[in-house]
């Protein structure tokens, strides 16, 4: 594949980090005015955030697509900065940033619509047909909030899906950005998780003590699930594992070290599912790799390494990790999983009792905002798949289970037998799909993830394939030799 030269990439690593510095000094400015008005504070944060991605969407698809990126990751981060110093709202307009910067790919997809290949469009397309119609029931049920949450949560991901693949002509310029995106990301993320770890800061600390969850531990050195600067541990280690998945595509100066970093906050996070996802996806890329298999089975090696050192030298790590991994040996007594069973036990009830569904946002993070924060059963769904049968139905749901086994069976096909992105691209989204029947996958910042993996894949397969077209289309011209295959001497 054909890539910009090194003037084009001057001027894209310029544009970009011309933005992060803008955002960051925009974030900086947010936490000094929410001392003297916290409702002024989280305007011009979503002001800027918002006027920031229309003219990055005006220069450059994929400037807009990782500020996007950007902003999703940092806007919790943001908003712990802001609580702070004006008060704790648990429906803090702030966290909106993430859909109304992703509203605008919604006139490019439009304009590209029809250029989009049938193939790599129905999967998707079929999904967000259900998701329409669980859109539908919501309003007709007059749950207008959580629909509202649910647009956000359940048709946004799908949004960065259709984007990437309405933008595959450009593909080698995203290629382009991506190493130091992901190197970059995955080094701020993971070593501030690192030190949320080892001393909560003190923004992390008043949050966590006004949400007053326990699944997040105790805001305690070593005591702490870490969650980063994202809104809680479940996202947090689906993004961090997605990124060090995606860094075995791309080497630079700096990626051991964010690597490392990564490899860390992935572990402290004690998420299982992220775990057994992290291997699912690297065992993918061994098998589908060939010799390339030792780049994987090397950074196997500094995984183990890494979390070894930190269990030997820190007693306290040593102690929560081998508590956590104890449990595979026990799963039937683990309160996680008991607590999983009883709700999947009145889940079913529930998809029993409502077998058309009960809408989008119903059954998730829009209960919880409707209801100013509180945690009720709706507004905890720690199985995808019921979710997905809740929330659209029997009819519907299995269509949205099909869709994404095709894309799947499709990506299988694809993802892994061209270059090494795509392997990568494939094996980061099919990590995350592992996750469904343990975590809600398919929905909001996981959800992003997972469906950014699959388009990416993708495009980065329809870009080939026409790369290929064209360079066999416009091949020399041979004379035919008998000889050569054999012929001449009958």
């Amino acid at each position: 594949m054909r890539l910009p030269g090194k003037g084009l990439r001057s001027a894209v690593e310029g544009t970009m980090a011309y933005l992060i510095f803008i955002y960051a000094g925009g974030i900086a400015v947010t936490a000094v005015l929410a001392a003297a008005s916290g409702i002024l504070a989280k305007m011009v944060y979503l002001l800027g955030c918002v006027g920031l991605s229309v003219w990055s969407s005006r220069r450059n698809p994929w400037d807009y697509l990782l500020l996007t990126l950007w902003i999703a990751a940092i806007t919790p981060f943001a908003r712990r900065l802001v609580d702070m110093q004006a008060g704790w709202d648990p429906t803090n307009i702030m966290l909106t940033a993430p859909f109304l910067v992703s509203a605008l790919m919604i006139p490019s997809i439009l304009q590209r619509i029809r250029s989009l290949d049938a193939s790599t469009a129905l999967f998707p397309g079929l999904a967000a047909l259900c998701v329409f119609y669980g859109l539908i029931v919501a309003l007709l049920r007059a749950e207008f909030a959580p629909a509202l949450i649910g647009i956000g949560d359940w048709i946004v991901p799908i949004f960065y899906y259709f984007f990437v693949i309405a933008h595959r002509d450009r593909i080698p310029e995203l290629i382009k950005r991506l190493p130091r995106f992901v190197t970059v990301n995955m080094l701020l993320l993971g070593t501030y998780g690192v030190w949320q770890f080892v001393d909560p800061p003190v923004w992390d600390r008043v949050w966590m003590q006004s949400v007053d969850q326990g699944a997040f531990g105790l805001p305690e050195p070593f005591m702490i699930r870490v969650f980063s600067t994202m809104n809680s541990t479940g996202p947090f280690s689906c993004w961090i594992m997605v990124l060090i998945i995606i860094s075995f595509a791309f080497t630079s100066a700096l990626m051991p070290i964010a690597r490392l970093a990564g490899v860390l906050s992935l572990a402290f996070t004690f998420v299982r599912t992220s775990w057994a996802g992290f291997a699912v996806a690297l065992l993918v890329l061994i098998i589908s790799s060939g010799r390339a298999a030792i780049r994987y089975a090397v950074v196997v090696a500094i995984v183990g390494l890494s979390i070894f050192a930190a269990v030997v030298f820190v007693p306290q790590i040593n102690e929560m990790i081998s508590q956590r991994i104890a449990t595979f040996d026990n799963l039937e007594q683990d309160g996680s999983i008991l607590e999983r069973e009883e709700e999947a036990s009145r889940m079913q009830i529930l998809i029993a009792d409502h077998p058309l569904g009960v809408g989008i946002g119903t059954l998730g993070r829009g209960t919880i905002v409707a209801n100013s924060g509180q945690i009720l059963f709706v507004g905890a769904i720690d199985d995808g798949i019921l979710e997905i049968f809740g929330s659209l139905g029997w009819l519907f749901g299995l269509v949205y289970c099909g869709a994404l086994i095709g894309m799947v069976f499709q990506g299988s096909r694809w993802g892994l037998q061209f270059a090494r992105e795509q392997k990568v691209c494939f094996a980061a989204g099919l990590a995350c799909l592992a996750a469904l029947p343990m975590t809600t996958i398919v929905t909001g910042v996981t959800g992003t993830i997972m469906w950014l993996m699959f388009g990416l894949s993708s495009a980065l397969r329809s870009e080939e394939g026409r790369t290929n077209q064209r360079d066999y289309a416009n091949r020399p011209a041979q004379r035919f030799d008998p000889s050569a295959t054999g012929w001449g001497n009958l």
